[in-house]
């Protein structure tokens, strides 16, 4: 409900603010101030589009000080009236006015948090009984507005999200992907599995910026490949760099300072060692940790389990988690499927370069089960094996 639905209530609050002060009753016009308060509250009552605040090029943080700043700016000049007017009247009543503007300001800042922490919802019942219980007790707003505000910004990163809109990439003659259309929200986990060609890693290097394609890729972060780790199946590295140079230089190009490095080696690399002569799994283990030191909005993670140790897979498997509760987004392709079961919200079939399935966690087993019929078929019992 917005300012043009209820003028006629502010209206109606001044018209009491005349009457409060020709009459002598002090207690009306506080009535008529707490009434415009009211009428503000109410225009965040309910749930915007999400499109909308998705719309915004701010992060969650910047989107709730500018809401809140709005908030308090109109609230503040609709009730600039009945201020300046009840402070003439009783100018020794200036403190107590002051404590209700304050107060005001405090619920208003309540509601809008309650708001925005139930997003894409609307405000929901336990919200309100916190609300309710402030109104009873105001002290109470000191615990609650720090666990709405927890909450909110945890719910906002929603507006970070990475959006695909017509995505059609080919060579040649020969169409890789075909009309990808694709959101990746944050606090996520994406699983992107597939058959070897179906275009999982083409899908990779177009979000990265690494390939030229058709279509639209749209993220609130922009330039996206300035806020994006990517960790190919096969990471680059020059030939005379040791471990530790490559973090720095990592780091470095996104103006990242580097610090306690022995304490963040998280996977015990030689870094003091030509990253060159390192393992496979060694060096993918170098890749994730340069990009994870650059902290980055978004991961994109191509095979991170493969040829990786068994106790690194575990420290990777909980770099995943913790990402997730970090409000980061993460895209991992793997043909283990029990790690992408362990760690993915939701996991999209890709099968010539098109996503032909998406399920939640709830649906995995029957996507690996539907996998392993179209992969397996009837190929074992066709080996005759004795």
């Amino acid at each position: 409900m917005g300012f043009r639905n209820t003028f006629l209530i502010v209206i109606v609050a001044y018209i009491l603010t005349v009457i409060a002060i020709s009459v002598d009753n002090y207690n009306l016009g506080i009535f008529s101030f707490l009434l415009i308060f009211l009428t503000t509250y109410s225009y965040y009552f309910k749930s915007e589009n999400e499109f909308f605040v998705w719309s915004f090029s701010m992060d969650a943080q910047g989107f709730l000080l500018q809401k809140i700043k709005t908030a308090i700016l109109y609230s503040t000049i609709l009730c600039l009236p009945v201020i300046i007017a009840l402070s003439i009247y009783k100018i020794e009543n200036s403190g107590l006015l002051l404590i209700f503007l304050l107060t005001g300001y405090a619920f208003l800042i309540t509601i809008i948090l309650a708001k925005y922490s139930a997003y894409p919802n609307e405000i929901s019942f336990i919200h309100g009984i916190l609300i309710a219980l402030s109104v009873y007790f105001p002290p109470l707003l000191i615990i609650v507005i720090p666990i709405f505000l927890n909450s909110l910004l945890k719910t906002l990163q929603l507006s970070d999200m990475i959006e695909v809109k017509d995505l059609n990439k080919s060579f040649g003659p020969k169409e890789v992907l075909k009309n990808i259309s694709l959101r990746f929200n944050n606090s996520k986990v994406y699983g992107i599995v597939g058959e070897n060609g179906a275009g999982k890693t083409t899908l990779f290097r177009c979000l990265a910026g690494l390939e030229n394609y058709d279509g639209i890729i749209d993220s609130e972060l922009k330039p996206l490949k300035n806020h994006l780790g990517l960790l190919l199946t096969e990471p680059f590295f020059f030939t005379k760099i040791t471990g530790e140079e490559y973090l720095q230089l990592l780091c470095n190009a996104r103006k990242k300072s580097l610090s306690d490095l022995n304490k963040k080696n998280v996977f015990d690399l030689p870094l003091n060692q030509y990253a060159s002569t390192y393992s496979t799994g060694m060096k993918k283990k170098l890749a994730l940790t340069a990009i994870l030191l650059q902290e980055n909005q978004y991961f994109i993670l191509d095979e991170p389990f493969n040829g990786v140790d068994i106790q690194s897979n575990m420290i990777i498997t909980d770099i995943i988690h913790k990402l997730k509760e970090l409000g980061k987004t993460v895209i991992i392709s793997s043909h283990i499927f029990s790690t992408l079961n362990e760690t993915c919200d939701e996991i999209h079939l890709l099968r010539n370069g098109e996503f032909t399935r998406k399920a939640e966690k709830k649906n995995f087993l029957s996507l690996e089960n539907e996998m392993k019929h179209i992969t397996i078929g009837n190929r074992i019992r066709d080996l005759e094996l004795r």
